[in-house]
């Protein structure tokens, strides 16, 4: 929204700027990349507690895209809002097309907290460590993200607990 705020003011209004449009066009952008450091700050701390998600990999790509574009106008001369809306299409095109897409590295990053729970418990080992509460409320969170995405199948090899069973031709529970 205040990128657009910023579009319509600089190419709406043809008239010189008053004193409040000056401040808001000079310090939009570097207001907003000190909003983007707390942001960056804020997602890493979800990141690493609980991995990333479809909804947490749009917020970090949203981050990156807006501290590229606060960095681009703090620092440039021309200050060409194409460069905004080009840029955010990139991302776009990475965040659903590319290797890196936000359904491969969610569920990447959620086998990757799987597979630790079972290797820190030792789970499907002659010495299975007892799973606490909290670790079992995580491992069944975990397979309900897989199961809900269709994609149960990805943690059978994490564990000989979960290759030993048989999903057959296991579907979605609705």
């Amino acid at each position: 929204m205040g990128i657009l705020c910023y579009g319509i003011n600089k190419y709406l209004f043809g008239s010189p700027a008053t004193g409040v449009l000056m401040l808001f066009k000079k310090w939009f952008f570097p207001f907003l990349f000190i909003c983007c450091i707390f942001l960056s700050i804020a997602i890493y701390m979800r990141v690493s507690d609980y991995g990333i998600t479809e909804p947490r990999y749009l917020v970090i790509s949203s981050a990156i895209w807006l501290f590229f574009v606060s960095i681009y106008f703090i620092l440039s001369k021309r200050k060409d809002l194409r460069y905004a809306f080009v840029s955010l299409i990139a991302f776009l095109f990475v965040m659903f097309f590319s290797p890196i897409n936000l359904f491969e590295q969610s569920a990447k990053s959620q086998a990757s907290r799987l597979s630790s729970l079972i290797n820190s418990h030792q789970l499907g080992t002659e010495s299975t460590k007892e799973l606490s509460e909290e670790g079992r409320y995580e491992v069944t969170q975990l397979l309900k993200y897989f199961d809900e995405r269709n994609r149960i199948h990805d943690v059978l090899n994490l564990s000989p607990v979960f290759s030993e069973l048989s999903f057959g031709e296991y579907t979605h529970a609705e």
